[in-house]
């Protein structure tokens, strides 16, 4: 196990035991469950009753010269599809003005945030953003992180991929990388049918499902567990601190380093997959 992860075990031990110190002292200074129902209300969840929201104004943005996407979503749901359209396109369909969407271009590079830091954070993940990729264009780099949102990604094709799923949810089916970085601390990520040259997955305590083109022997691996469970095709290399290495001289490589999660890596035995004639029209 890496010694980040250890320090990560560490500092929770710390931050529980401190909980419990602080839940007994509220104890004993007479706070009650109706007392806290009466200072929050209906809660701090995701979701609320929706007369409560104050919807931001619905944009459909078309941004030339795209070459790379660096996106950061709070909440919600973000989909990013191929589209007949001329260029890289960015659109909102009812989401939350309280988390403070942005969009804008740096150079080639597409900048896409929300409000890191949300107090009430009641409807916030209501609604979608869309980004429509061009059907023919190969992007140089998308680097994706979510907070506690939602992620889906659809024959998209780039030389470089990144998907940090923080504690939400993402999807990826038929996409192509040359290199893929899957990030899982306590989320979850599934996919079928991708295609990458290198697939690099670090899972916390989350969840990797993931389905590759070609046979499992096309590839090297580099697998590293701490508590937690890896299969890779017939393969299964978990146990406490297991670690195995093996080269196949195939000149792709899956490395996975999984704490205390799970991982499974499946295999289609097919080769890349052709772009797909049918694709959605951006609308």
């Amino acid at each position: 196990m890496k010694k980040g992860w250890k320090i990560f075990w560490i500092v929770c031990g710390i931050l529980a035991g401190v909980g419990v110190v602080f839940c007994v002292i509220a104890l004993a200074l007479g706070v009650t469950t109706d007392r806290i129902r009466i200072r929050i209300g209906d809660g701090i969840g995701i979701v609320r009753d929706e007369s409560d929201v104050t919807y931001a104004e619905d944009i459909r943005e078309t941004y030339n010269g795209v070459e790379k996407i660096d996106a950061y979503v709070y909440a919600g749901t973000v989909k990013i599809l191929p589209a007949d359209v001329p260029a890289v396109t960015v659109e909102t369909d009812g989401i939350s003005e309280e988390l403070g969407f942005e969009s804008d271009m740096d150079g080639t590079e597409l900048k896409i945030t929300t409000r890191e830091h949300l107090w009430r954070i009641n409807n916030v993940g209501i609604g979608t953003i869309y980004i429509y990729i061009p059907n023919d264009l190969t992007l140089d780099d998308i680097s994706m992180k979510l907070g506690v949102g939602n992620l889906y990604i659809e024959e998209i094709h780039a030389n470089e991929m990144s998907v940090d799923a923080g504690t939400g949810e993402a999807v990826l089916q038929n996409v192509q990388a040359q290199k893929m970085g899957l990030q899982c601390g306590v989320g979850n990520i599934a996919g079928s049918g991708c295609a990458a040259e290198e697939l690099d997955a670090d899972v916390g305590v989350g969840s990797l499902e993931f389905t590759l083109t070609g046979p499992e022997e096309n590839y090297d691996y580099d697998i590293s567990v701490g508590v937690g469970e890896v299969r890779c095709g017939q393969e299964d290399f978990s146990g406490l601190g297991a670690r195995k290495e093996i080269d196949n001289h195939a000149g792709r490589l899956i490395k996975i380093d999984c704490g205390a999660g799970s991982a499974v890596i499946d295999f289609d035995g097919t080769g890349h997959m052709e772009r797909k004639e049918e694709h959605h029209n951006g609308y």
